[in-house]
């Protein structure tokens, strides 16, 4: 019988046999090393003293980082052989374990308690957009939308309208916002043309608007990435000589997961490739 298990039979001995004052002993020295515990004869419990010594016997640290460059700073800093980073696209997220296990035998086992997590988290912009896609809008509130949002518009390879354009189509819908709209034409160029008629001093006049069936945004998909370009398909509805505008994000989803795998790609610029796994840990 060894010693540590002599020490507990005995302690277990004394609380049978009716002392009740607190016994100490040293735990099994498991992975980083022994701790001293602390048998409590009234309720049988056991505590741990660790937090009674100078330094603990063990990191239990879990970070939580705001960018992927602050992530991989860490990695550098605090990985060694059995660290492991998991990468996984259900959550958008990336945990890296520290202190991972070397194998499967019981000499190679740790406790996976120091971890550093990076959740993707969404970029200001990315969610402005996306919070108002398929969002329908009043020609005002649709107008509003743009000038605020201005400057995340580009032409991208010539196509669409530049940010400058989009602002001036915004304008006219404020400046024609008492109108009465009766129709509607697709151009050759893909522009739409909206009729309508407004009375100016008891008299009708008829005019016309053009606006682009789409345009595209550049902003970035995570916090501190940087921009990708999506494409927004303009809509719009007539009811009764008013009209109501919205827009559809192309393929968002297929956007978040080119990020994501844009983020995968820069993970394994400085992490081993074998030192990378695709999934979730569940602890």
């Amino acid at each position: 019988m060894s010693e540590e298990i002599e020490k507990l039979c005995a302690t277990i001995n004394a609380m049978m046999t009716g002392s009740n004052e607190p016994i100490s002993l040293e735990r099994f020295p498991v992975g980083c090393g022994a701790s001293p515990i602390m048998v409590i004869p009234d309720n049988c419990a056991i505590r741990s003293l660790e937090e009674f010594m100078p330094m603990p016997r063990r990191v239990r640290q879990c970070i939580d980082f705001h960018t992927m460059d602050s992530f991989l700073s860490c990695w550098r800093r605090f990985n060694f052989v059995f660290s492991v980073v998991f990468a996984d696209k259900n959550k958008m997220q990336f945990t890296a374990i520290f202190d991972y296990h070397a194998n499967s035998s019981f000499d190679g086992a740790d406790n996976c308690d120091n971890r550093a997590v990076y959740r993707c988290p969404l970029s200001n912009e990315w969610e402005v957009w996306t919070s108002k896609n398929l969002a329908k809008m009043s020609q005002a509130d649709f107008a509003q939308f743009i000038e605020d949002n201005i400057e995340d518009i580009i032409a991208r390879d010539n196509i669409g309208p530049t940010g400058a354009q989009m602002l001036e189509t915004a304008r006219s819908l404020e400046i024609h916002n008492n109108i009465q709209f009766k129709s509607s034409l697709r151009l050759d160029n893909g522009e739409i043309q909206l009729m309508y008629n407004e009375d100016i001093g008891g008299n009708r006049k008829t005019g016309n608007m053009k606006i682009p069936s789409e345009f595209y945004i550049a902003v970035p998909v995570f916090m501190g990435d940087t921009p990708y370009s999506v494409k927004a398909r303009l809509r719009y509805r007539m009811s009764a000589g008013a009209v109501v505008f919205w827009y559809d994000l192309y393929r968002i989803d297929k956007v978040l997961d080119d990020a994501f795998d844009r983020m995968c790609g820069i993970l394994k610029g400085v992490v081993d490739e074998g030192m990378i796994f695709y999934g979730t840990p569940l602890k």
